[in-house]
């Protein structure tokens, strides 16, 4: 039996002996010219479709960018208004307290326009040091 099993041996599958794998990669907007041509024995029109398809995108694409860019500088004109603001506000009031001590001492009180100049000093320089530490 075992003799008989040998001689009705499975054969294994015969392969051709030239195989070949074709890899195609192409990258950007439109399909290789071939591939173009391909679609259009499916669509007469597919080809035209395909690259006013393409240029939409690309019109789109160089809108968006163009409104990001304009975006970021409003941001920018926005952030340097609101910090042009707070430096002369700032300014204005510094400017105010300074001259309320001057007034307070040349009033004859000196010792509280001495602490209305002083603490208005160091406030001062402790906000120029934290500024300049935060960067």
């Amino acid at each position: 039996m075992v003799n008989k099993m040998r001689k009705n041996k499975i054969s294994e599958p015969s392969y051709p002996k030239n195989n070949s794998i074709e890899i195609v990669q192409h990258s950007g907007p439109l399909p290789a010219p071939q591939i173009l041509a391909e679609y259009k024995k499916c669509a007469a029109d597919a080809p035209e479709r395909i690259i006013k398809m393409a240029e939409e995108e690309q019109r789109n694409r160089l809108e968006m960018k163009n409104r990001e860019i304009d975006n970021i500088h409003k941001l920018r004109n926005e952030q340097s208004n609101r910090e042009n603001k707070a430096q002369f506000f700032t300014f204005l009031i510094i400017s105010i307290l300074i001259l309320g001590s001057f007034f307070l001492i040349y009033n004859d009180k000196s010792i509280s326009g001495f602490i209305t100049f002083g603490t208005t000093i160091i406030a001062v320089g402790i906000g120029y040091l934290t500024k300049n530490k935060n960067k």
